[in-house]
Formats: C-alpha cells, structure tokens, sequence
C-alpha cells in the first residue's frame, strides 16, 4: 500500500472515532433523577455555666510564653537566599574539612536545602568551610569534573587535603549532614 492511500486511510479512521464520541457525548438520554440529601441534624450548643469569668490578663493557649518568646527572639536570623562562591577563589585543599555545594539557582530542592546548609554554616563556622558552586557558571566545570558532579543539588564533603569522604545527590536533612560533619570533625 503507498503512503498517501495509507493516510487517506488513516485519517478516515480519525474521523470516524471523532463522529463515535461526538454521538456518545451527545445522546439526548434523560438525566438520573438525583436522589434527595438526607436533612442536616441540628443541635444546640451546650454552653457551660460553671466556668471563672474571663479576664485580661489571660493569655491563650496558643501564644508562646515568655520564655519561649525570649527563645525566638534570641536565635539569629539564618539567611535563606542562595549566593554562589566565587570560583576563582575557591581551594579544596585547604587543610581542614569543606563542604561543596553544587547547586543552580532555579533549583526548588536547592532553594529548600539553602536555610538548612545556611544554618550548619553558622554552626561550624571556622570549623568547616562551605563552598557554594552555581552549576550553570562555565567557570565551575572544572570543579564538575574533578568531584564527578551529576545533578543539583550534589553535596560534597571533603577532607582537608580535597579527598571526597561522604556525598549527597538531592536533598539532605540537617541531622543527616550534621552527623557527617561531626565525624569529619574527629
């Protein structure tokens, strides 16, 4: 069979599913007769009389107290917007432990993971060095392949002399990182 009597074939057995459906969806069939909603039971609150009237100085449940309030306002701020690292800065050989991020700035799962590295940078800062490599610049390819960079957000860390000891391809919790660096640390 050649190809146009193929196509003309073809497109006949489009145009007849297509008349198939429009006649299925158009058939002038009576609607069911909907069956009626049971009636809602109703009842009356019972309101309590036996309660102490209210004050103003009550204070409800739900607010923090005081002391958790001095908590909250205690903890520093933990930045949550991602920076990349300047790549002609950057040294995995620097004598104590860093953790690389690969990471691109239209990345979801990066954006989420940035408060928690954020927040571990804070906690081992000069402890750890945190390196922080944008995937799309060109100047980070070389750190790409030297680390064997797959996907974003890839997690590295690294011994003092830029050997890999522990990775991450995806998203890592904070515990999860904060046991790695703890060992790194030892």
């Amino acid at each position: 069979m050649n190809r146009a009597r193929l196509k003309n074939r073809h497109h006949s057995l489009l145009i007849l599913v297509g008349f198939s459906i429009l006649s299925a969806c158009s058939s002038k069939s009576p609607p069911e007769q909907a069956q009626p909603l049971p009636s809602p039971v109703v009842q009356e609150a019972v309101v309590p009389t036996d309660l102490p009237p209210a004050t103003s100085t009550a204070i409800p449940a739900f607010l923090p107290t005081e002391a958790e309030m001095e908590q909250i306002v205690e903890k520093p701020r933990v930045k949550t917007n991602i920076q990349a690292s300047n790549p002609n800065e950057v040294s995995l050989v620097n004598g104590r432990p860093t953790f690389v991020e690969f990471f691109a700035f239209w990345c979801p799962i990066c954006q989420a993971l940035a408060p928690v590295v954020h927040e571990l940078e804070a906690e081992y800062f000069n402890k750890i060095d945190f390196i922080y490599l944008d995937i799309d610049n060109r100047q980070t390819d070389s750190f790409k392949r030297t680390l064997g960079y797959r996907f974003q957000p890839h997690l590295f860390l690294l011994d003092g002399q830029g050997n890999i000891t522990q990775q991450w391809v995806g998203y890592a919790s904070q515990e999860e990182l904060k046991i790695a660096f703890d060992l790194a640390l030892e």
